[in-house]
């Protein structure tokens, strides 16, 4: 566990020793919020199509904007989508957090299962999946934000 007083510090040695440092930091204190968004190129806010999820995505994305966090570097991704029947639309979902866009991650339950049942990455296991899809579209944005891919994402 590393204390909040140290939080910068521990991630400009990760920022240093790495390409990329990925850190995923649910429910923690807004002030970590803070030092974690402001020394992050990109921020994701990972919810499911779901009003509680959405609630508390568009209670963080208050935060950060409350701390100067500019919504260029907030990326909103739904996960365990359906097309057919989410709880939530995608549209809804993007006027309720103010987002022209957000990206999205399919339910695809059981080809993930086969995938980690075989110990095989996705792209063994089911190589045209549509979770897989999602996942290097994901990809391509989040590399696309910064070429040159120093830096930080929180999660």
């Amino acid at each position: 566990e590393i204390p909040y007083s140290n939080l910068a510090d521990a991630l400009e040695a990760c920022r240093s020793a790495y390409k990329y440092t990925i850190v995923d930091a649910p429910r923690i204190h807004k002030q970590a919020m803070c030092v974690l968004a402001n020394s992050s190129k990109l921020n994701l806010i990972v919810m499911q199509p779901n009003v509680k999820d959405i609630k508390i995505a568009k209670s963080i994305i208050a935060t950060l904007s409350e701390f100067g966090i500019s919504s260029k570097k907030i990326f909103p991704v739904i996960n365990r989508f359906r097309r057919r029947g989410p709880l939530v639309p995608l549209e809804e979902a993007k006027k309720a957090l103010g987002f022209e866009k957000l990206h999205h991650i399919r339910n695809d339950f059981k080809k993930v299962i086969n995938s980690i049942n075989r110990a095989e990455p996705l792209s063994d296991a089911v190589p045209f999946s549509g979770i897989r899809r999602d996942f290097q579209k994901l990809a391509t944005a989040v590399s696309s934000f910064h070429g040159n891919g120093n830096g930080n994402i929180s999660g």
